[in-house]
């Protein structure tokens, strides 16, 4: 399969998985993120974006191994590059993506060039286009790009 390809080294990063509602989409990432041999981070697309606002707003606080650390964008952003796999699930959830979120996405995948990034959608790369802009959508074309189908596992509750 063109994940596990890609998790091999074989496929170019980042990974795109798209697909109707209930077909597996989050359950395969997180399925990487068991076999990740290293730090890993998941995020909702509105979660990133709100993390990263909070570090604009010199509000946002990581917990350290003595006290609480404030993160500044730059230190959120190194932290992000060190991760051995992120994910962010919910890209394209709206028909028009806002600024903040677009410049936080773009930020992300800058961060993670041709680093283990997974992202995951039920847009397409024309929708995420329409969303977004034909820049994100072409730097997702460049890499690994995995339409899941079949029947919504939620409803059949057949689970991951």
């Amino acid at each position: 399969m063109e994940i596990a390809e890609c998790c091999a080294g074989r496929k170019p990063w980042p990974l795109l998985i798209h697909g109707s509602a209930g077909v597996g989409k989050t359950c395969a990432a997180l399925c990487v993120c068991d076999h990740c041999h290293g730090r890993y981070a998941y995020y909702d697309m509105g979660e990133l974006a709100d993390q990263l606002r909070q570090a604009k707003l010199g509000e946002l606080e990581w917990s350290g191994t003595h006290d609480f650390c404030r993160v500044s964008p730059a230190h959120f952003w190194e932290s992000w590059r060190e991760l051995a796999l992120a994910v962010i699930d919910e890209i394209a959830a709206t028909t028009k993506v806002k600024d903040h979120p677009y410049d936080t996405l773009k930020a992300a995948m800058e961060n993670r060039y041709s680093k283990p990034l997974i992202l995951i959608s039920n847009a397409n790369l024309n929708e995420i286009a329409r969303a977004y802009d034909d820049r994100i959508a072409s730097r997702l074309s460049e890499g690994t790009v995995v339409e899941l189908v079949g029947p919504d596992r939620r409803i059949n509750r057949q689970g991951c």
